[in-house]
């Protein structure tokens, strides 16, 4: 929204929106487009979770230190470009969430930001819970710990269902942003995502503004560990949030991405078999209705 506006260059690098990271070699050369596409090439393993996963480590340094001392301990990936490959990294979003605060005025903006530009305009019914960490400094997380209902979810995905336009005809995020998204962005994004270990040979993906991306499928989506979902999919007028506890923080996904793409033949009866009025494409429902 913000580049659209023309108030954040995604060409731009990000040592010159936030002059600290200077000095920092992981961020040498990276752009904001780099950071908003997770494809900026910093060691860290988002794939293991635990006591001594890069994870724990760096919010154990979030906590003891402050956020920005975190990223600036950040290091460069030993065999990596920016821009060769998309890799889910938390830490680069805390570092986008970093770049907007000082474009926007200082710390706390972004949520300021998308408090009155996205969630006081869906019609929401409880307030957006933000982690955080960083007490030390006051900064709030940006790369985890938001607690929203699953309703305000989903109105959120279903905006972004109607092009960015809410239920009560709102339009609320630029319809270009949107079909950028949907498209997977470029095709420097779809080689990305191929090179990426999350990459599966059947299913063409990208990576594009913070949200997972299926071009050819019309979905996108957003994840978060131990089963957090919100999925858009914009063929079968389908909006699906899902709430979870799992125990293992990331070993689910797969298999629940599975069962999520198949809900757009719609849901079993009681017998395990999906009738046949269900199993058709759904009609689209009117303009920003929440079914």
């Amino acid at each position: 929204m913000l580049a659209h506006d023309e108030k954040l260059d995604p060409d731009e690098l990000v040592v010159n929106y936030i002059p600290e990271l200077k000095d920092v070699e992981a961020f040498h050369n990276a752009n904001v487009r780099h950071l908003m596409d997770m494809s900026i090439a910093i060691a860290f393993d988002e794939t293991v979770y635990g006591p001594d996963s890069d994870n724990t480590k760096f919010f154990q340094t979030m906590i003891a230190n402050g956020t920005h001392t975190a990223i600036k301990q950040l290091k460069p990936h030993p065999s990596r470009n920016h821009g060769d490959v998309y890799n889910y990294a938390s830490p680069v979003t805390d570092t986008l969430g970093w770049v907007i605060d000082n474009v926007l005025g200082g710390n706390g903006k972004t949520f300021e930001y998308f408090e009155e530009n996205v969630w006081s305009k869906l019609g929401q019914e409880h307030d957006l819970l933000i982690t955080m960490w960083d007490e030390k400094n006051f900064i709030a997380n940006h790369s985890g710990g938001a607690s929203a209902t699953a309703r305000d979810m989903m109105r959120f995905g279903q905006m972004m269902a109607n092009m960015g336009q809410s239920a009560d005809g709102i339009q609320i995020v630029h319809p270009s942003v949107v079909e950028d998204i949907m498209k997977g962005g470029t095709d420097e994004n779809i080689q990305q995502f191929k090179n990426s270990y999350e990459y599966r040979k059947d299913v063409p993906m990208a990576y594009r503004n913070m949200f997972r991306v299926r071009p050819d499928e019309g979905i996108f989506y957003q994840i978060g560990i131990h089963g957090q979902i919100v999925w858009v999919d914009t063929k079968y007028d389908l909006v699906v949030v899902k709430h979870s506890s799992n125990l293992n923080a990331v070993n689910m996904f797969t298999p629940e991405i599975y069962l999520l793409n198949l809900l757009k033949y719609g849901l079993p009866d009681g017998t395990g078999k999906i009738s046949k009025s269900k199993s058709r494409k759904s009609k689209k429902s009117k303009k920003g209705e929440v079914v």
